[in-house]
């Protein structure tokens, strides 16, 4: 073999070589390409362990289904104007509640609408059926439209006067109503009550002395009241009312602004 063709096999040789070489370290390692993708999966599996973990931690942080002042999520519960005043379904309350004690205070005008019996020997009589009758009540209202409660206050239903034999005579009735009171609400903000019970009689007469007397007549009562929230605690309420002692046959029709505190809430 000539010298020209071994160096020439020589430079064959040694060129394969040098690209072989530079192919491989070129190319990216097998193992190194295979790696990548377990190790992309290895980071998402501990990303999707760590939100299960924080979830369960959250899951055990949550309050019972007992706690109605909050959600199935666990968040506090903040109850808007409406609801504060309003019983309307909710669906994302675990429970029953909220339940609410209000207060009730009329102030406004009556009328007594009954028949007027004055002694008929009484002269230059003079009758009075309007007054300025006062209303307490407490309500206990449930997470429903029914509520509950009791009602008293003081009414002077009506009064005459007049002169027999020259001398001057004054009669004045007032009531004091003991009721338990059953409450609806219908529409929004608008609630009928209803409510039986003993009304107080109490009657004055001035005529050669002071003579009072008192007795005590079955009855009932029956009044619609639309109340405007005026804050998270305090609203103020419209009612009409009729107050009806049967057993003594004495009516009167009522008229009032009454002031709403909701004193309570669990």
């Amino acid at each position: 073999m000539s010298t020209w063709r071994v160096g020439l096999l020589a430079c064959y040789l040694v060129t394969g070589l040098t690209i072989n070489a530079v192919a491989q370290d070129i190319a990216p390692p097998k193992s190194t390409t295979a790696a990548t993708p377990s190790r992309q999966q290895a980071i998402k599996n501990r990303a999707r362990l760590r939100q299960r973990s924080g979830y369960k931690r959250l899951q055990s942080q949550a309050p019972t289904p007992r706690s109605p002042g909050f959600t199935k999520a666990g968040q506090l519960r903040r109850l808007s104007p409406d609801q504060l005043w309003d019983v309307q379904p909710d669906s994302t309350r675990p429970n029953r509640g909220p339940f609410r004690l209000l207060v009730y205070t009329g102030l406004g005008a009556s009328y007594y609408s009954a028949p007027l019996n004055s002694p008929v020997a009484l002269e230059n009589k003079q009758q009075l059926r309007w007054s300025i009758p006062f209303s307490l009540r407490v309500m206990w209202q449930t997470d429903h439209r029914m509520r509950l409660g009791i009602e008293t206050g003081y009414v002077s239903m009506y009064s005459y006067k007049g002169t027999r034999n020259g001398e001057l005579a004054n009669v004045r009735v007032s009531t004091t109503p003991i009721l338990a009171v059953f409450s609806m609400s219908v529409v929004k903000r608008f609630a009928l009550y209803a409510g039986t019970g003993p009304y107080r009689i109490n009657s004055n007469l001035e005529y050669d002395g002071n003579t009072r007397g008192t007795t005590y007549s079955l009855g009932w009562m029956v009044a619609g009241t639309y109340t405007q929230p005026l804050g998270r605690n305090i609203g103020l309420a419209a009612e009409l009312k009729w107050y009806d002692a049967t057993q003594t046959k004495d009516a009167c029709f009522i008229a009032q602004a009454t002031l709403v505190w909701r004193a309570l809430t669990w």
